[in-house]
């Protein structure tokens, strides 16, 4: 049930990332600006995908050489180890698209 609601939770924020996009490119019609844009989604999109990899690296070696957590602290941490690396990349994504509106 948890990795339905996580792929139902990832879906809206693609859904979200994309409709924040789209909007930008609209307002901004010059080419600097879409170049700071993508490099805003690049920069978003490699802070995502490292702090997941890193997260999952640290929870595996956890997981193998660790105490094995109990059953319903363990759906709080598999929650967390998409969580919080997801709101950090948002974080990453928001910061870009306001830095490349401010200097458009």
């Amino acid at each position: 049930m948890e990795l339905v609601l996580l792929g139902v939770i990832a879906g809206l924020a693609a859904l979200l990332v994309v409709v924040a996009t789209l909007r930008a490119l609209a307002r901004w019609r010059s080419a600097p600006s879409v170049e700071r844009l993508a490099e805003g989604l690049r920069t978003a999109l490699v802070t995502l995908l490292c702090t997941i990899g890193t997260t999952m690296l640290c929870w595996q070696v956890y997981a193998t050489w660790g105490t094995p957590p109990d059953a319903d602290i363990l759906a709080a941490v598999q929650v967390a180890l998409v969580g919080a690396p997801t709101l950090l990349g948002a974080l990453v994504l928001v910061l870009a698209l306001r830095r490349a509106a401010r200097s458009s």
